[in-house]
């Protein structure tokens, strides 16, 4: 985990990471590192989310768990939970060499993409001060 325990430095580097999916797919870059950077948007915005409303940083990358201890705290975030399983695959699968590397579209990207900014935005609105 980083030093940070602050939820809004998490918040930002969740908007970095929506940043960087933009601009890779924008400038036709590589299609995995920009869904690896669509899965860092939401692991980090629901990280921001929980530290918010816990105090405390919550360990793990399974967007699936994240996203369920973010809809215990908020009903809301439970419609999130199929785009969170969906997500949750391009952590590690799009970050190193495979014998079955996992091929990501333009159309996923744009998908997961989309995905990740309505959770952002979610976390956002629930998050207002920052």
């Amino acid at each position: 985990m980083g030093d940070s325990r602050k939820y809004c430095d998490w918040l930002e580097q969740a908007r970095q990471d929506l940043e960087a999916a933009r601009i890779l797919h924008e400038n036709r870059g590589p299609t995995n590192l920009a869904a690896f950077h669509a899965q860092q948007t939401v692991e980090k915005a629901y990280k921001a989310y929980l530290l918010y409303c816990t105090g405390r940083l919550q360990e793990g990358h399974s967007l699936a768990y994240l996203n369920k201890l973010c809809a215990k705290h908020n009903g809301d975030f439970a419609v999130f939970r199929p785009d969170s399983i969906k997500l949750n695959r391009y952590y590690t699968k799009t970050r190193y060499p495979s014998d079955f590397p996992l091929q990501v579209s333009e159309e996923q990207v744009e998908k997961f993409m989309h995905t990740a900014e309505k959770i952002l935005q979610k976390v956002e609105t629930k998050i207002l001060e920052c």
